[in-house]
């Protein structure tokens, strides 16, 4: 691809030509346009159709910035709420004061931020919504109704998640909706099963609260909610409402790891004496010892003082640690390259030779490389945020599970130098460690929040009666592994407390169900930004790097 994106157009055409296979000549044309340079398609900026969203150039960026000079990641838009109201798919945003109201701006708006869904004018922001209807009953034991319009069953990941949504009050999953590979696009889709949808019938009620993840979950977390507001939040850093949303899920995976690791090896660690349980001030003097209960029984755990101490922390049987309630959630997102479930690709996973390699000379890369700096400043700022809370609980863990033979607890001098310090070159080891899996959680929840985040325009009062609106982003579990379509079957309605996903029409059983993130007629992104940004190309199937290298 590399040599086509240099090459005249005649050329290209030669080259396409040699493709025998018709998939692989579509796919070759639609990578093509998209990273084409402005010499070969002639200065192009409208969008490939068909993607599952466009950007936009308006952000809130107010108050001192990240350091890095690059500018932040514009979001992602989709189309999703009922009667033409639209919405975003991705970004950054941030709320003030309390709460009032969620409402969309329409197509036309001049600055282009756009929220998903507005809530019907005949209910208040305070009003509730009708309860949800009962729960379904089991699914049947085939529910597919021939392997021609529906995929194996899901992995396990996805059915946990299903029913762990089940679970939860006030939520509701149909009985027709299933988890299954899409056969639209690689990765997984929503299928009806058992008996047919009818317009407006109801598919997913995911209450805000315990469910969906928001940057609440991260400025509210005992742990480090002083910190996040101090670093990202009140100073306004550039894409902070992303920023927010990682840096918590990244938490939230990092621990744990370090818990099914600490568990995997059954030992105890030596106590880093430089760490602290809180990570707003390392110099606190101040502890307070919490005890917790877990599935495995009581923990204690000493936290520092101020509210971005550890707070209370929960170790049980299944290896999750924390404020890890979304845990059956975070477990079903592509933390890795290609994990197998989702399929999903994107630069931030790239190797710095595989960028220059199959994107120098095209219009991706400098857009490429403009995320993965920023991504990688980000990474440094969350990191120096959350390192001290993953040290706690590695600490915590080894506390709790090995027989203490090989940590010093009184803290005395054990090695055969002369110094008075104890050298154990296991602290060392840990903190490499402890970073290793805290850089890879942070790049995989960046790579989440890009592809998966949703944004909504969300409008505050202030103690003094004014009104602010700003941009806030949040995942929605189970909605976000629909496949695009300009022609969607689903509809999504936001409400102050709950998002539901409803029939847009009538859907057969054995159909896939498609949301439209933004209509296909938006010129706002690029085409070669669907990849960098979101990890695909509209269209597409097979991986973007292997056609790119098949290409070279």
């Amino acid at each position: 691809m590399k040599g086509m994106l240099r090459q005249s157009p005649s050329i290209v055409l030669a080259l396409n030509a040699v493709v025998v296979v018709v998939i692989v000549i579509t796919a070759t044309i639609a990578v093509d346009a998209a990273f084409a340079t402005p010499s070969l398609i002639g200065g192009m900026t409208s969008p490939i159709r068909g993607g599952r969203g466009t950007t936009t150039t308006t952000t809130i960026d107010r108050g001192r910035k990240l350091s890095s000079p690059h500018p932040p990641l514009p979001p992602p838009t989709m189309t999703s709420a009922k009667r033409n109201r639209e919405g975003r798919r991705g970004g950054g945003g941030g709320g003030m004061g309390r709460r009032s109201s969620t409402r969309a701006v329409g197509p036309t708006d001049p600055d282009g931020i756009r929220g998903f869904g507005r809530r019907p004018s005949s209910y208040a922001a305070t009003s509730s919504f009708p309860p949800p209807p009962p729960p379904p009953p089991p699914l049947p034991s085939a529910p597919c109704p021939s392997v021609t319009t529906c995929s194996p069953p899901p992995p396990t990941a996805y059915s946990d998640l299903v029913s762990w949504i089940r679970q939860r009050p006030n939520a509701y999953v149909s009985s027709k909706f299933v988890v299954r590979r899409s056969y639209a696009g690689y990765g997984m889709g929503g299928y009806v099963v058992d008996s047919p949808l009818i317009e407006d019938e109801l598919i997913l009620r995911l209450p805000r609260r315990g469910i969906c993840i928001s940057q609440n979950d991260a400025i509210d977390d005992v742990r480090c909610g002083d910190a996040f507001r101090d670093a990202i939040y009140d100073a306004r850093s550039s894409g902070y409402g992303m920023m927010l949303i990682a840096g918590w899920i990244a938490l939230e995976r990092a621990i744990s790891l370090v818990v099914s690791e600490g568990r995997r090896r059954g030992r105890r660690r030596h106590p880093l004496a430089s760490s602290s349980s809180s990570c707003t001030d390392t110099t606190t003097s101040s502890t307070t010892t919490t005890t917790t209960k877990g599935k495995g029984g009581e923990k204690v755990v000493e936290g520092g003082g101020g509210g971005g101490g550890m707070g209370d922390v929960t170790v049980d049987d299944d290896g999750d640690f924390g404020g890890s309630s979304r845990m059956p959630y975070l477990r079903s997102l592509p933390w890795h390259r290609r994990d197998g479930m989702s399929g999903q690709d994107h630069v931030l996973y790239w190797s710095d030779e595989e960028v220059r390699s199959l994107l120098e000379g095209s219009r991706a890369y400098d857009d490429a490389m403009m995320i993965r700096r920023t991504v990688d400043d980000a990474i440094l700022l969350l990191r120096d945020i959350l390192m001290p809370i993953v040290r706690n609980v590695d600490d915590s863990v080894g506390a709790s599970s090995g027989d203490g033979s090989d940590r010093d607890d009184t803290g005395d001098d054990d090695d055969d130098d002369d110094d008075d310090d104890d050298d154990n070159d296991g602290d060392a080891d840990d903190d490499s460690s402890l970073e290793t899996i805290l850089n890879g959680a942070i790049r995989g929840a960046y790579v989440i929040a890009l592809t998966r985040s949703f944004a909504e325009e969300v409008e505050y009062e202030n103690a003094d009666g004014t009104t602010i609106v700003e941009v806030e982003n949040v995942l929605l579990p189970l909605i976000d592994i629909l496949q695009h379509s300009n022609d969607p079957n689903t509809i999504l309605e936001s409400y102050d407390d709950c998002v539901l996903l409803r029939a847009r029409r009538d859907v057969g059983v054995g159909e896939e169900l498609f949301h439209r993130y933004q209509e296909e007629n938006d010129d706002v992104i690029p085409p070669h930004k669907f990849f960098t940004r979101y990890g695909f190309i509209p269209g597409v199937k097979e991986p973007i790097d292997e056609l790119l290298k098949g290409a070279l």
